[in-house]
């Protein structure tokens, strides 16, 4: 089985796992973490969700912190979502957002807290709705996001969002539209 469709499946049972109960959201977030860790070689994942109303009124709340076999589940973290500016403006807009060291910028930087040299961040929407950030990350090493890994993480952060917003709204989970490359 290719690489992307053993990861969307493997993301797709966690999804099922989750809705019947059989995980919890820390459970899940964990095992996201791995999946994600595996699939694109990196050194840190760090997943996002948005607290609060407004969008002049939000923080962005690290729910997991993967660094190598290290594991935090709600570190604490928090950034305000205005701090993040032309950052989560091209995010939202691109769905994917890439850099290395020195053209990531402060504000992507803000997402970080051990820092990071490269890059690869997916919005992950729910129902139009914008739930959080995964953030997949080289700390030691340049590396090339190829568009090919960037589409992927594009589709497993909506995959996330899909399992995790019909969770909170207690609604069952629904295939999302492909996305176009």
């Amino acid at each position: 089985m290719p690489p992307t469709e053993y990861h969307d499946q493997t993301l797709r049972r966690l999804g099922s796992e989750l809705k019947a109960g059989l995980l919890d959201l820390r459970a899940f977030r964990r095992e996201v973490t791995v999946l994600l860790r595996e699939r694109f070689e990196c050194d840190q994942v760090v997943l996002w969700r948005v607290d609060g109303g407004a969008a002049d009124a939000r923080d962005l709340h690290c729910m997991a912190e993967r660094r190598g076999e290290d594991l935090v589940l709600e570190p604490g973290h928090r950034v305000p979502e205005r701090e993040l500016g032309d950052y989560l403006d091209q995010l939202l807009r691109a769905g994917v957002f890439t850099a290395t060291e020195g053209a990531a910028g402060a504000q992507a930087q803000l997402l970080h807290p051990a820092g990071a040299r490269n890059l690869l961040h997916a919005s992950a929407t729910y129902n139009g709705r914008f739930l959080g950030i995964v953030c997949c990350d080289r700390c030691d090493a340049e590396r090339a996001w190829t568009p090919a890994e960037q589409l992927e993480l594009r589709r497993l952060a909506v995959r996330i969002a899909l399992s995790v917003g019909a969770l909170a709204e207690g609604v069952p989970a629904t295939e999302p539209q492909e996305l176009q490359s």
